[in-house]
């Protein structure tokens, strides 16, 4: 940064040496043509400074929404996958709902006919399978930010690191959900790349 700001700054210095020296030679040149050439040549310098500021601020506005966009990108390809797994996770819902009514008849056979301890091995069984379904989708309410606490939730699952998400929004956000996604993100990435250095 300071290198940068050092090049930068080389231009109005420059520039202001070269207008003192240009206006020393118009004392010794006692020239009408000359003064208008050193006045034309003044108002180009300094035409020139403005110009190369206003394309450095120009480039920077630029830099920063490339880079706003490829967030989006990514987050717009996180919210792909979160609706895939939430239509999943509904597929996996209908079929349950449909089985469930055979279960439970099944499972009351097994109680009347003085099977409850396998009866209830199979309710555990469900239940800790719903228990694990309700984990794997996160709904806060807030779409960016479920989708990149699905993302998040599913890159510490492949890296075998349990992540516990307690999701609560007070109402209505007044940050800038991007930004606010940007930050989430930081945090989320540097907290599974911490949690894998641990033995």
């Amino acid at each position: 940064l300071s290198q940068n700001l050092i090049l930068v700054l080389f231009l109005p210095i420059s520039t202001f040496l070269i207008l003192v020296v240009l206006l020393r030679c118009c004392y010794q040149i006692n020239e009408t043509g000359f003064h208008i050439t050193v006045l034309v040549v003044s108002f180009i310098l300094i035409f020139a400074n403005i110009a190369v500021f206003y394309i450095i601020d120009k480039q920077n506005v630029l830099i920063e929404t490339k880079d706003k966009l490829l967030f989006t990108e990514k987050h717009i390809n996180n919210q792909v996958i979160h609706y895939q797994e939430l239509y999943n996770y509904q597929n996996e819902l209908r079929v349950f709902r449909h089985d469930i009514r055979n279960r439970l008849f099944s499972l009351m056979a097994m109680v009347k006919d003085g099977q409850a301890d396998k009866a209830v091995q199979i309710m555990e069984n469900n239940l800790n399978w719903l228990e694990e379904m309700n984990g794997n989708i996160v709904n806060s309410g807030n779409p960016i930010i479920d989708a990149l606490l699905q993302s998040k939730l599913h890159l510490a699952k492949e890296k075998k690191i349990k992540l516990n998400l307690q999701i609560k929004l007070a109402g209505e956000i007044k940050v800038d959900e991007l930004e606010l996604a940007i930050v989430l993100g930081n945090a989320l990435d540097n907290a599974i790349e911490a949690t894998e250095k641990v033995p």
